[in-house]
């Protein structure tokens, strides 16, 4: 019998005293479950399949023989006592060469540390020569650097005295720029404000011009109207006078004289108003008004000269 292929583990049970331990119903129920996972029916494309499943079944009648049974587990039991006394006898062994290796060890950490030691004395007689030149290089080197450090700090401070004054005259060119700008600006800022001002003083010239004009308008047609009705008073008088004449026919002659007197007056008048009314640019330049107006005239014809003067400069 074959100890080495262990059937409680094929069955998927424990092995040793626990598997010994297992009843008859305990091991048919496990080769059940087992039997239906392995079974070829079950695995088609697996070829270890029918294998797998022929060591199951021998393991499973191997076990529920109680002879075989009883005979494979009393071979298991002898195989785990070597296997312990092997694995005893492997464990003092291995104590055994631990332990000289532990010795070796022992040995060779002595003559390492004592060769440490001798490297270690040389090595700090090396470092304090290496110190000693290294303390003679830094301090050349420290000498060195503050000399430099000294030409640098000299450099540095002639460079920011030259961009101290770069500055300042950059700073001069900006103010006199800025004074330029500012005095352009305002030269800009008071031509338009003379600009505005002369256009605002044209426009107001302009609507007084206007309002003058609309007043001596209005004057003229009043004045027009003034003589149309002195003119229709007068024939009403050279009227009345006819009618008079007409009652007393013995005042022939002074009636007819002042019919006479009322329809010249009258056609005068008639005649003032015809031509005050077809002339009233003549009218304009025989009365207070136009005198006035010409002014106002003149005075816009200066404002708008200035003006186009303001926008030529």
């Amino acid at each position: 019998m074959c100890v080495y292929l262990d059937h409680y583990i094929i069955l998927g049970l424990p092995s040793g005293k626990d598997g010994a331990k297992l009843t008859l119903k305990e091991i048919t129920k496990a080769y059940k479950v087992k039997a239906l996972l392995l079974h070829p029916d079950k695995n088609p494309y697996d070829s270890k399949a029918t294998a797998q499943f022929q060591r199951l079944q021998s393991s499973y009648d191997i076990l529920k023989d109680d002879k075989a049974r009883k005979l494979f587990d009393e071979e298991l039991s002898r195989e785990s006592e070597r296997d312990a006394k092997r694995r005893k006898m492997d464990s003092d062994f291995d104590r055994k060469e631990e332990e000289e290796e532990r010795a070796k060890a022992a040995e060779a950490k002595a003559r390492e540390e004592a060769r440490a030691r001798a490297a270690e004395a040389k090595a700090r007689e090396a470092r304090a020569e290496a110190k000693a030149k290294e303390d003679a290089r830094a301090s050349r080197e420290a000498r060195a650097k503050e000399e430099a450090r000294t030409r640098e700090r000299a450099e540095a401070k002639a460079r920011e005295e030259l961009r101290a004054r770069e500055e300042a005259r950059t700073r001069a060119r900006a103010e006199a720029k800025a004074r330029e700008e500012l005095r352009a600006r305002t030269e800009v800022k008071a031509r338009e404000e003379a600009r505005a001002r002369a256009i605002a003083q044209a426009k107001e010239e302009a609507r007084r011009a206007a309002l003058i004009r609309e007043e001596v308008r209005v004057r003229a047609e009043a004045r027009a109207r003034e003589e149309a009705r002195a003119a229709e008073k007068a024939k009403e008088e050279a009227r009345a006078a006819a009618e008079v004449a007409a009652k007393y026919k013995d005042e022939a002659i002074i009636a007819t004289n002042a019919a006479l007197a009322a329809t010249v007056k009258a056609k005068e008048a008639e005649a003032k108003a015809k031509a005050d009314s077809s002339s009233s640019t003549c009218s304009y330049l025989s009365s207070p008004e136009a005198s006035l107006l010409l002014q106002v005239e003149n005075q816009l014809l200066q404002a708008v000269l200035l003006l186009d003067r303001l926008n030529h400069s």
